[in-house]
């Protein structure tokens, strides 16, 4: 089973939307989104997406 994950908006719509259409056409089983914001706890990759896409 293939579940990537994306920060909804990294770094730019367009290219999260192609991040998007380029997984799905990899196979993926589910894309899971994640919505960005200020107070994330989540580990520090996912804390930087989310910053860069609420800049």
């Amino acid at each position: 089973v293939f579940i990537p994950y994306n920060t909804a908006g990294d770094p730019d719509l367009s290219i999260a939307r192609k991040a998007v259409e380029i997984l799905d056409s990899c196979g993926s089983d589910i894309i899971e989104i994640g919505l960005p914001y200020p107070d994330a706890f989540a580990d520090a990759v996912i804390q930087a997406a989310a910053a860069q896409s609420l800049a």
